[in-house]
């Protein structure tokens, strides 16, 4: 039986911080709605995508830009906790923050700053 390396992921995207806002509905024009609770969370498909893989125990790295400063820190935390390699972050100024609002129903709207690549 022939035996085969076992395959490595490289998760090549962006990582950002989601603080999602949950609303009882989504801010109508000129609208302001005040959230039942706020909560801050590790984000971004590619880093998304690396934590699941990890998590199945796939070797897995993330090849994406974070900032340096306290929302980086809830970033690499959390990979580094996850089993996801971090020696290909490239380290910017900023995080991507995107703010997500959510509805009881599950209706959403997404607001991002520019992706940092």
């Amino acid at each position: 039986m022939e035996r085969h390396a076992r395959p490595h992921l490289y998760a090549l995207g962006y990582a950002n911080v989601d603080v999602i806002a949950n609303v009882p509905h989504l801010p109508r024009d000129g609208e302001r709605v005040t959230s039942t609770s706020t909560e801050v969370y590790p984000g971004g498909m590619a880093a998304n995508c690396a934590c699941a893989a990890a998590q199945l125990g796939m070797p897995t790295d993330l090849l994406a830009c974070i900032g340096r400063g306290g929302l980086a820190s809830v970033l690499l935390e959390d990979l580094e906790a996850r089993g996801v390699g971090t020696a290909f972050l490239y380290r910017d100024d900023a995080t991507t923050v995107a703010l997500i609002t959510v509805t009881p129903g599950g209706e959403r709207a997404i607001v991002s700053e520019p992706v940092a690549y």
